[in-house]
């Protein structure tokens, strides 16, 4: 694997090249470009964070990573990756992981019947296994309510009247549910409680609103190369996240700036971002982020199984809090 976050931990770095070999297994798109596509995204450099947490938290309670946990890897990296094309459709984004685009390369047509089809994909990878038949949390239910999540973003687009907690609640439906889906599904046993499996989900939940927050104060970085985009490219897109929704708190006459929509100039950007600054939104979202982050350590000390593996994961926590740093 490409990516730093996993060439520490070799065990997971060498079973994410298995997990890549059953996501372009299961795809067969008659249109050979598209084919080639579809594989140019899942071979360019990625994080691969949630199928890695999946293989890890597999690793808390078993000895060796089994080949349902090596699929369901797949089938939440395949679901990840089809929610990405249709993300990029909707942003109009030129590239992603540092590749261009599907919607560039082809079109906004062919992007979104890409993505519903890694969706179906998914599924089939699921279905080889006997996860959903089992488990009290479904890769269906999870699914259903992650795309819900998706969805009450777009609704809130350009919402200026926006409160932080329904922003909270659109996070934990957009982002988080995948990553507890990520956790609950590696540590996962048949013969184990309910209240126990939960652990896991729990865990992978705060894991995910501790990473959308990250990414959220990223968005304010100057460094371009770190978020891969411009700064405030989420308010110019009408997505109001963390720290500005605390800075409305402070001054509320932000919202007749970020209101402008489209016409936000770089100067207008620098402006709010100033102002964004002076009301402490970042502050205020870097605490957050830190007590998401002691939430997580405090829940992993309670997570039953191999201590060795408890602390990689939280590693790889402290690791990703340095992203926005």
């Amino acid at each position: 694997m490409a990516d730093s976050i996993w060439q520490t931990y070799p065990v997971i770095d060498q079973h994410l090249k298995q997990v890549k070999a059953m996501m372009l297994a299961e795809i067969n798109i008659g249109q050979r470009d598209i084919q080639q596509k579809i594989e140019e995204y899942i071979h360019a450099p990625g994080k691969y964070l949630r199928a890695g947490l999946c293989l890890l938290f597999s690793l808390i309670k078993e000895e060796e990573i089994s080949e349902n946990k090596l699929y369901l890897a797949a089938a939440i990296e395949t679901f990840h990756l089809a929610t990405l094309i249709h993300d990029d459709v909707i942003d109009d984004s030129p590239l992603r992981r540092n590749i261009e685009a599907i919607q560039q390369s082809h079109s906004n047509r062919i992007a979104i019947y890409a993505g519903d089809y890694l969706l179906v994909t998914a599924a089939h990878l699921v279905a080889k296994t006997s996860f959903d038949r089992q488990s009290e949390i479904s890769f269906k239910w999870a699914g259903e309510s992650i795309l819900n999540g998706e969805l009450l973003q777009l609704a809130n687009q350009y919402n200026t009247q926006m409160t932080f907690p329904q922003y909270l609640k659109q996070i934990r439906g957009k982002t988080a549910l995948l990553f507890a889906l990520s956790t609950y599904a590696g540590y996962y046993q048949s013969q184990a409680s309910k209240r126990l499996n939960k652990k896991a989900f729990y865990v992978g939940e705060d894991i995910g609103m501790f990473f959308q927050l990250t990414d959220d104060l990223i968005d304010y970085s100057s460094d371009s190369q770190l978020s891969g985009k411009p700064r405030l490219q989420d308010i110019r897109n009408g997505i109001y996240s963390a720290p500005l929704l605390y800075s409305l708190q402070k001054y509320p006459h932000l919202l007749e700036q970020v209101s402008q929509k489209d016409s936000l100039s770089d100067q207008d950007c620098e402006m709010i971002y100033q102002q964004v600054v002076a009301a402490g939104g970042i502050e205020a979202t870097l605490k957050l982020v830190m007590r998401y982050q002691d939430r997580i350590q405090q829940k992993l000390a309670k997570l039953p199984g191999q201590t060795a593996y408890i602390q990689q994961v939280e590693e790889i926590i402290t690791s990703l809090s340095q992203r926005q740093k």
